[in-house]
């Protein structure tokens, strides 16, 4: 069944319709590793960059500011990882976005959002953006 799903997505959309669509989601990945890096506030860590559609972030709420990866404390690190799981079933509870996390800890790097974006169809750079003050907006209390 998948394999006819893809054939007639395919044949609707072209070649040049699913490079258009992969471009999109991978330039959206990269706007939001760009959010993150150019976020004055404090309220987010960059975990790893975007790797074809995904993106790895932290929200750090006021009380963890700032939050450098390279220079935090195995302290700072046992906080931060707390935050994702209880950011989530935040969001979760209110309706809105369901953002995976995990960590990976072959590189040292706690509980983290990873933001995967398949379809970028219904995704825009203002979409996004929403979704990270809602997040903000969220967990300021974390």
């Amino acid at each position: 069944a998948d394999a006819l799903k893809l054939w007639l997505a395919w044949k609707y959309r072209g070649d040049a319709g699913w490079e258009e669509l992969v471009d999109l989601c991978f330039s959206l990945a990269k706007f939001v590793e760009s959010e993150v890096k150019n976020d004055t506030t404090g309220a987010w860590a960059l975990a790893t960059e975007a790797q074809c559609s995904n993106v790895g972030f932290w929200y750090v709420p006021p009380r963890l500011r700032p939050f450098n990866k390279d220079t935090a404390t195995p302290e700072q690190f046992a906080q931060i990882a707390k935050v994702a799981p209880k950011l989530k079933d935040r969001m979760q509870r209110s309706g809105d976005a369901m953002i995976g996390f995990q960590p990976v800890p072959a590189l040292g790097l706690p509980n983290f959002f990873r933001l995967v974006l398949p379809n970028a169809r219904h995704n825009s750079e203002k979409k996004l953006r929403d979704l990270m003050q809602r997040m903000d907006a969220l967990g300021q209390d974390l």
